[in-house]
This record gives structure tokens, C-alpha cells and sequence, in this order.
């Protein structure tokens, strides 16, 4: 049974085609190019760090709020 990959944004299941992308030679993977970008726009941004948790941050708990990410 193969393992279940969490999205670096929103933590959903990536399924079986997660997208992938690689930042600061980590690789993260994305449940949609929606995520990805996100993620991208955050990071260059300066709003996140580079190997941060987003999950931990003020701007996700935020956006769940706000119902932009999903929960």
C-alpha cells in the first residue's frame, strides 16, 4: 500500500500524480498548480521562509480562515 503524500500547502492528498517542485534543493509537493503557486508567491514574497511549516503561520491560519485555503 502506497503512502500518502500531504500537500505542502494545504496538507490534502496529493493523489497519485502530486505536483512537484523543488525549492532550496527540497522538494515539495502540491495536491494542484493552485498550491504550488501559492506556495511560490509566499515564498518569493518573503511572507514565508524556505523549509518553514506554513501550516504554522499567521498568513495560513489567516487564509483558513478567510476559506481560501481549504481545512
Amino acid at each position: 500500500m502506497a503512502s500518502v503524500i500531504p500537500c505542502g500547502l494545504c496538507d490534502l492528498p496529493c493523489g497519485r500524480h502530486p505536483v512537484v517542485r523543488a525549492y532550496q534543493a527540497r522538494e515539495i509537493s502540491f495536491c494542484c498548480m493552485g498550491c504550488a503557486n501559492v506556495y511560490a508567491i509566499l515564498l518569493e514574497s518573503g511572507v514565508i521562509a524556505a523549509g518553514q511549516n506554513i501550516r504554522e503561520t499567521d498568513v495560513f491560519r489567516r487564509s483558513l480562515e478567510l476559506g481560501l485555503i481549504s481545512n
